[in-house]
């Protein structure tokens, strides 16, 4: 894992978590389907995906960010120096 990786070569490494609700996904996919402006996973891939998906944990200290925020004040706040 990415995880693992970073901690080999003793690199600092942050877990973002890109919080969107299963309709808000479902919805999106619909749409691109259409518009074909992303690639498309099918269907039995995205299942696979999304059984196989686990929540980063509290301890894992996630950087978490939902689509509604403001992305530049949401940046401002997690990775000005």
């Amino acid at each position: 894992t990415a995880r693992q990786i970073a901690k080999a070569f003793e690199a600092e490494y942050k877990i973002i978590y890109v919080k969107t609700p299963m309709d808000e996904i479902m919805r999106r996919r619909k749409e691109n389907k259409l518009t074909k402006v992303r690639g498309h996973l099918e269907d039995d891939l995205l299942k696979s995906a999304i059984d196989k998906f686990e929540e980063p944990l509290p301890e894992e200290n996630p950087i978490l960010y939902n689509s509604e925020e403001d992305l530049d004040n949401w940046l401002k706040q997690n990775f000005s120096s």
